[in-house]
């Protein structure tokens, strides 16, 4: 099956691959909005989400309150984001996240959770933690504490050892 995909994948025009990459970077699901600021591709865009919708690679999975997109099967997705190089993957996670900080400013907590994931994945440490402290208290005020605790060991991974860090 893996060698199906990558079949599949290779015969795609490479700008049409590198948007299904970062559109992987961002997930199983992504929003047109985030995937517009960090892939590169421009006003070719709406070709590429074109393309890869008739491919049946992904589909349309909301308009409202805006659009998102959804890969149709996990594993596409899956391949999709082991073909990036690790370093390149990276630096994807943290313009994702950059992109999430700035498109969803005025609702960010909704987001605390994949923004400590971006981070961390990206190598930025401080604001890894920073999120997954403020994911562990959102779920903690909603008694989900299977997920605060998740949250806490994210955030406690990422801390060298006898560094001092505030953890509320």
């Amino acid at each position: 099956l893996q060698s199906l995909l990558a079949a599949r994948l290779d015969r795609l025009e490479e700008a049409t691959r590198g948007t299904l990459q970062v559109a992987s970077v961002i997930g199983r699901s992504f929003h047109h909005r985030v995937l517009k600021i960090v892939d590169e591709a421009g006003p070719e865009l709406e070709r590429h989400l074109g393309t890869l919708v008739r491919l049946d690679l992904i589909r349309e999975s909301a308009r409202v309150p805006e659009v998102e997109y959804a890969f149709r099967n996990p594993l596409t997705q899956e391949a999709v984001y082991r073909s990036i190089l690790v370093k390149r993957r990276r630096a994807f996670h943290g313009r994702v996240g950059e992109a999430i900080e700035r498109l969803y400013r005025d609702r960010l907590e909704g987001f605390f959770g994949l923004l400590a994931h971006h981070f961390a994945i990206a190598g930025q440490r401080d604001k890894a933690i920073a999120y997954s402290r403020l994911a562990a208290q959102q779920a903690v005020a909603l008694y989900a504490y299977e997920e605060a605790l998740q949250n806490r060991h994210s955030a406690l991974a990422l801390i060298e050892p006898g560094e001092q860090v505030e953890m509320h």
